[in-house]
This record gives structure tokens, sequence and C-alpha cells, in this order.
């Protein structure tokens, strides 16, 4: 008898170098008024270490949130890899189905950060991560029995695809956060070759303009639209909702926008702005939005109003999943606030 998990996340777990530039440092030459001053040169700051990873951080976000997760990635045989199954250890998370995959280095994100915490460059070697095959996905799976499997977009089309095909078949919800503009459109890449999709999407604006954009470009939307600047973000909603049932964007300062298809015989669109919640101070904005899709992930799955997850695609009213992307919110806040990506004060309480 496997163990059964409420949810399953699936993707990058890294080793994270995160470089915080001084903004109090008596050097002038060491003073930014802005990321556009940014110099070929070396800087004063502070450096940490810390596990990371888009679906690492989805995972450790929905277990402080009080979800019952199992996690799923590939690590090298080498200290980074030690590292990370501490971590995990002492923080309770399951890791019994981490891949150990040998002649590969474990995944390392290095970030460089302005002195107000915002992001300038990031330098992923994340290649292990797509060496996850949709064999070892299928098998892991089938382990752990989800309601709830969420993946990144570190995985190969490949891994994403038979993700779909497994989810579909054993009607398990899905949930895809993007990871970055390179690599989100390589969900419009397994469908492509695929009669599954996802259940849901968690982009940013940005992501959700690209994704539309290629969807749009590969012939796999019926309808054509004149983007406009003033309406790009409802234009892209649009255009995807011919794809995806519900998206979840986040728009950082913004707050969310919460788009459900409402029926998948008819275009109606029902769309929620979730107003924001403001943070009182903001040290590290890199985990933020993971910290969001992970307590989302862990209040749908713990809510009693979509307890039947299983019934592909599940049944969660637009108003529930806006309550929920409130909510979620808190999560955010909290990591904006703290040095690590996730901050480890996230918690069931906080969401009552």
């Amino acid at each position: 008898m496997h163990d059964i998990f409420l949810q399953t996340v699936i993707g990058g777990s890294t080793v994270d170098i995160v470089s915080l530039i001084s903004g109090n440092s008596a050097h002038k030459s060491n003073f930014l008024d802005s990321i556009s001053e940014i110099k070929q040169t070396s800087y004063i700051g502070k450096i940490r270490n810390s596990v990371g990873g888009v679906a690492q951080n989805l995972a450790r976000a929905a277990h402080f949130s009080g979800a019952n997760t199992c996690f799923i990635t590939a690590v090298g045989l080498d200290a980074q890899a030690d590292w990370i199954f501490q971590d995990f250890s002492k923080i309770g998370m399951n890791t019994e189905n981490i891949l150990k995959i040998p002649d590969n280095n474990t995944a390392v994100c290095n970030t460089v950060h302005s002195p107000d915490g915002d992001l300038i460059v990031c330098v992923a070697d994340t290649a292990i991560i797509e060496n996850i095959t949709p064999e070892m996905i299928m098998t892991s799976l089938e382990k752990t029995s989800p309601d709830i499997a969420a993946f990144d977009a570190n995985l190969s089309s490949e891994a994403i695809r038979a993700t779909l095909e497994f989810c579909q078949k054993n009607n398990v919800t899905s949930v895809f956060q993007p990871t970055s503009l390179p690599k989100c459109i390589r969900l419009i890449d397994a469908i492509m070759s695929s009669s599954a999709t996802v259940d849901i999407i968690t982009p940013n604006s940005l992501e959700l303009d690209t994704m539309a954009r290629y969807a749009s470009d590969m012939g796999l939307l019926s309808n054509t639209y004149t983007i406009g600047l003033d309406t790009a973000m409802v234009k892209s909603i649009e255009m995807l909702s011919e794809l995806f049932r519900v998206q979840v964007v986040t728009m950082g300062k913004s707050g969310v926008l919460v788009a459900t298809k409402l029926d998948a015989n008819s275009p109606l669109l029902s769309l929620f702005s979730v107003p924001p919640l403001q943070p009182a101070q903001i040290i590290n904005t890199n985990g933020a939005g993971d910290s969001f899709v992970g307590a989302f992930l862990a209040l749908l799955a713990n809510n009693s109003d979509t307890n039947t997850l299983k019934t592909n695609p599940f049944s969660a009213t637009p108003q529930k999943l806006a309550e929920i992307a409130f909510k979620a919110q808190r999560a955010s806040i909290l990591s904006l606030g703290s040095h690590s990506a996730i901050s480890d004060k996230i918690c069931p309480d906080l969401f009552q």
C-alpha cells in the first residue's frame, strides 16, 4: 500500500546562490540609483545559499501551508544533493521520490539582486531536470496517487506531455507554473502532440502574453485577435481560454486575476480581479510568486468546497478560486519580507 498524497509537485530543485548588492556602502562606486546603472565591476554585498527551484518552492510553500505534499525532482550524486536532502529532512518533507541521476550535477541557480531586492540577472544550470524521463514521472505518479499534480516548465515537453496524459487518464487535477519566458511555451509544445491539456495555469502577465502569442503562431487557436496595449492581458486570457479552463494570473503589485471558462462548449469567461495585499517590507522578490502558487495549491487541496478534485475537470466555482487566491497572497507577503525564497513563517494558521 503506497502513501496517498493530496498533491504531487514535479520539476526543478536547485541550490540557489543569492547575491544582494549592498545599498548602504560607504563606497560611492557601490551605490546604485537604479538597475540601469549596473556596471561591469565587483560590488560589495551579501551572498546567501539556499535550496530553491520553482517546483521545489511550490512544494515547500504547499507543505508549509498544510498540504500533504510529495515532491518529484532529480539530483546528482554530489554535495549539493546531500544538502537538499538534509534541508527537506529538517522541514519534514517527503524525499522518497527524489530521483538520483548519475553523471549529472545537481541544478544550481545564481541570482543577483539590487539593494531593494529586485532581480537583476539569473544564471541557471538546470539541465538535469530535463533528464527526468516520462517513464520516471509515470512511475512516481502511480506511486503517489495524488489529487493534484503541479509541475513547472523546467521539465522537457515530453515529460510534461506524460504528466498531462497521466492526469487525464486518472482524473487528477493538473496545474502548470510557467517558470520563465523561454520555458513557458514548453506546455504549448506538449499539448500540440497530445489530446490532453492542463486544468490550471498560473502565469505572470508576461508569461501569459508569450504563451498566447506562441499558441496562436502554432495554429492551436481557432480565433485571431488583435492585441492592443490597453487590453493585452484580457485578450491573452481570452485566447488561451480555448486551451485552459482556469487561468490564475499573478500581477505583482496589482494583485491577481482569476479567469475561469464557465463551460467547455461556450466562449464565456468569468473574470475576478483579486486586490493585492501590501507588504510591510520587501527584502527579496525571488520566491513571492511561487509562495503564492504553493499556498494556492494547498488551499485548493484542503478546501471542503473543492473536494471533488478527482472529477476532472474539478468542481470549483470562480468565486471560490478568487477567495483562495486572495488568501494565498498572504504567503507571498511573508516571503517578500524574508531572505529565503519561501518564508518559513508560512503555516496553516496564516490562512484562517
